[in-house]
């Protein structure tokens, strides 16, 4: 796997705003198309498909739909742990039905983005468990109580193959048909559902995975080295937006991470809290939070 530099989310131009990607410690654009990810393990505490009640959306970050590039977070590439947000929701029901994240794959199943000759089976996919924490809203610029916690397995979809149409400067990336256009990363959702859980007008969120040297528990190197593509999950990447669509948020995300350059104000690292919210952290994360979405039933 190749390794590069953290570059600081305000150096880069708005083209190349992805805040981490795919490679370690390098950052460039992360573009996709949406597209639905089947999920592995449900809980045991899922609604259940029949006769579950009508649910609508309460607050969502993810573009519908979502169209060419999305900027996103690469936990392997910031050495982040956790990431999310505080938000507030729309008038509607507070019964959560669900919860779906969005995320930014640049995985192969054989060769990289970066080494230009990506080639993926389609259907390919890769497992990742991946948690998903509420939190209530705490004092000061850190999380309160845990509402609920919920870690599943996901098959996420690795990128399709490099393209014979892009060529130049895209050369390497796969090509979307219906766009006519071509991109590096792709990007998928995955949902947790939920069985009427009942949250406050307003909490804070928070996603996590492993990586091979990131994430709560980081997994090693050993694992990714017996292919050329590496690990799937080396390459994931959380989407953000530069706004919510529905609901509201201050647009200052949550972080855990071991790099200062993440927080912005030069504060404690390695804990899951809050950027500082002045006009330096704004123009530091550039106004991006992490892409999610809430349905709830009245």
């Amino acid at each position: 796997m190749g390794v590069g530099t953290i570059v600081q989310h305000s150096t880069l131009s708005d083209e190349r705003r992805s805040f981490g990607p795919s490679v370690r410690r390098l950052v460039v654009l992360g573009t996709g198309l949406l597209v639905g990810v089947a999920l592995v393990a449900p809980n045991a505490g899922a609604a259940k498909d029949s006769g579950a009640p009508k649910s609508s959306t309460i607050y969502s970050s993810i573009p519908n739909p979502l169209k060419g590039n999305q900027p996103s977070v690469g936990f392997e590439a910031t050495q982040t742990a956790e990431l999310g947000d505080d938000v507030v929701f729309r008038a509607g029901g507070r019964r959560l039905t669900s919860v779906t994240v969005g995320l930014s794959s640049w995985g192969c199943g054989s060769g990289s983005w970066y080494g230009k000759d990506c080639v993926t089976t389609p259907g390919a996919t890769f497992a990742v468990p991946i948690t998903l924490t509420l939190y209530r809203v705490g004092s000061g610029a850190t999380p309160g109580t845990v509402i609920a916690s919920t870690t599943q397995t996901f098959a996420i979809p690795y990128r399709p193959s490099a393209s014979a149409r892009c060529t130049g400067d895209q050369a390497g990336k796969w090509w979307d048909s219906s766009l006519k256009a071509c991109f590096n990363g792709y990007a998928t959702t995955v949902t947790f559902p939920f069985d009427n859980l009942v949250v406050p007008d307003t909490l804070v969120w928070g996603v996590s995975y492993n990586t091979s040297t990131a994430g709560p528990h980081p997994i090693g190197d050993a694992d990714c080295r017996a292919s050329s593509g590496g690990c799937g999950y080396d390459s994931l990447n959380v989407l953000t937006v530069a706004a919510p669509f529905y609901g509201e948020s201050d647009v200052t995300p949550f972080v855990d991470s071991r790099s200062a350059d993440s927080y912005c104000d030069g504060g404690p690292t390695d804990v899951f809290r809050h950027v500082d919210d002045t006009a330096a952290a704004r123009d530091c994360w550039a106004g991006y939070v992490p892409s999610v979405a809430f349905k709830a039933a009245s």
